[in-house]
């Protein structure tokens, strides 16, 4: 897109509105990573406690990993790493991204 940034400067449309947002603390929806304890799907409803609190971008099951995993866009403040929360009846967590396998000893 012409004129869409300037390539001198590092400007980009939207810059002043997200630098307001971030330092007004008015961003309330972030992207999260979900680890549910079964698959889900992309578009379902995020939940915590009937509230619906987001929706689900992307959903997969990583055979890296081993386990479903998902993102999701979520109303703060059940966007931080540890947050229960349901999709579509399924109980997951919010975890930090990108997506890590832990090993356990």
């Amino acid at each position: 897109l012409p004129g869409a940034s300037a390539d001198n400067k590092g400007c980009y449309t939207g810059q002043e509105t997200l630098a307001r947002q971030q330092t007004y603390d008015k961003v309330t929806k972030t992207l999260v990573g979900l680890r549910p304890v079964a698959p889900v799907s992309a578009g379902a409803a995020v939940q915590v406690g009937g509230q619906i609190v987001g929706a689900v971008t992307s959903a997969l099951v990583s055979s890296q990993l081993a386990a479903p995993l998902a993102l999701a866009i979520i109303k703060r403040p059940h966007n931080t790493p540890g947050a229960q929360v349901t999709v579509d009846g399924v109980a997951a967590v919010v975890v930090e991204l990108p997506f890590v396998h832990r090993q356990t000893s």
